[in-house]
C-alpha cells in the first residue's frame, strides 16, 4: 500500500493542468484537493505572437514553463502553422516537465534542458551563439533577466508576453480544511502557484500559519525558494523535478513521519 493512501493533498495547479497531478495522486490512493492558485489567460494582442511564429525566422525557441508550451501549441493549431516551420528552430526548455509537455503537445524533443531547472541557468548554459535569433514567449510575471543576459551576449532576442498569470478560483475551501486539520500536504509546481496560494488564502481569510504545519512539496528550486520566501521554511523538493519525482519525495517524507523520523524540510 502506498504511504499516500487516504491522504488529502492540495493541488494548487491551474484548472487546465490539474488533471495530470490529480490522476497520479489517485493512483497512489491519495485524495486530491483541487485549489487552483493561478489561472492562465492569453494576452489580447496574441496576433503579434502568431505573426512571429509564421515568420519562422528563429534559430531557438526558449520555453520557461509548461504554460508557455500550452500557448505555443494552441496558437500553432489556431493559425495552422506549417509543421516544417514549427520544428525548424531548436528548443530550450526549463525542466523535464516542460520538456515532456513539449513532446506530448507538439511531438518535439527539446534540444537543451539545463541541469538546474531555472530560466537564468538555461540561458547561461544553453549553446546559443551570438548573432542567433531567439524567440522567448513568457508570462507577464516573468523576469527579464534571461533576455537581458542573452542580449548582452550578442543574441537577437524577441521576448514576447503571451499570457497573463492571474489568481485562480474555485475548488475546495482550503482555509477551513487547513484550520480543521483536514489537509495532509500541499503541492506546488511553480513559483507563481506559491504566490497565488498566499494571496488567495489571505483573501479568503485563511491562516498561512496553518499551511506551514503540513508538508509542502515543491517541484524544483525556484518553486521551493519562493515557498521559503513566504516563510514556508520546511518546503522540500525532489531530486528529479517532475510530477513523479514530486510524489516520490512526498512519499519519502510521509514514510519518515509514519516511522517516527524527522518531519520534513
Amino acid at each position: 500500500m502506498s504511504a499516500l493512501e487516504g491522504l488529502r493533498i492540495v493541488n494548487t495547479r491551474a484548472v487546465q493542468q490539474a488533471g495530470e497531478l490529480n490522476d497520479l495522486l489517485r493512483k497512489q490512493g491519495a485524495i486530491p484537493l483541487s485549489y487552483p492558485c493561478i489561472a492562465i489567460a492569453p494576452v489580447s494582442k496574441i496576433g503579434d505572437f502568431d505573426a512571429a511564429l509564421e515568420r519562422g525566422s528563429f534559430d531557438w525557441i526558449c520555453l520557461t514553463s509548461q504554460n508557455a508550451v500550452d500557448i505555443l501549441a494552441s496558437r500553432a493549431e489556431a493559425i495552422g502553422l506549417d509543421r516544417a516551420v514549427l520544428v525548424a528552430p531548436r528548443y530550450a526548455v526549463v525542466g523535464a516537465a516542460t520538456a515532456a509537455t513539449l513532446k506530448r503537445l507538439l511531438d518535439i524533443d527539446a534540444s537543451f534542458v539545463p541541469e538546474v531547472f531555472d530560466a537564468t541557468t538555461m540561458m547561461r548554459d544553453c549553446p546559443i551563439e551570438a548573432g542567433e535569433r531567439v524567440l522567448m514567449p513568457v508570462s507577464d510575471l516573468a523576469s527579464d533577466e534571461p533576455a537581458v543576459f542573452l542580449t548582452e551576449k550578442g543574441v537577437d532576442v524577441t521576448r514576447m508576453i503571451v499570457y497573463h498569470t492571474v489568481l485562480g478560483r474555485g475548488g475546495v475551501d482550503a482555509g477551513t480544511l487547513l484550520k480543521d486539520g483536514l489537509v495532509d500536504a500541499i503541492t506546488f509546481t511553480s513559483p507563481s502557484a506559491v504566490s497565488g496560494f498566499v494571496k488567495r488564502l489571505k483573501r479568503e481569510e485563511g491562516n498561512l500559519d496553518d499551511a506551514r504545519q503540513v508538508p509542502i512539496a515543491c517541484i524544483g528550486p525556484s518553486t521551493r525558494n519562493r515557498a521559503i520566501s513566504e516563510n514556508m521554511l520546511r518546503a522540500f523538493m525532489p531530486a528529479e523535478h517532475t510530477l513523479n519525482g514530486l510524489l516520490g519525495a512526498l512519499t519519502d517524507v510521509v514514510t519518515s513521519q509514519q516511522q517516527g523520523g524527522r518531519r520534513w524540510g
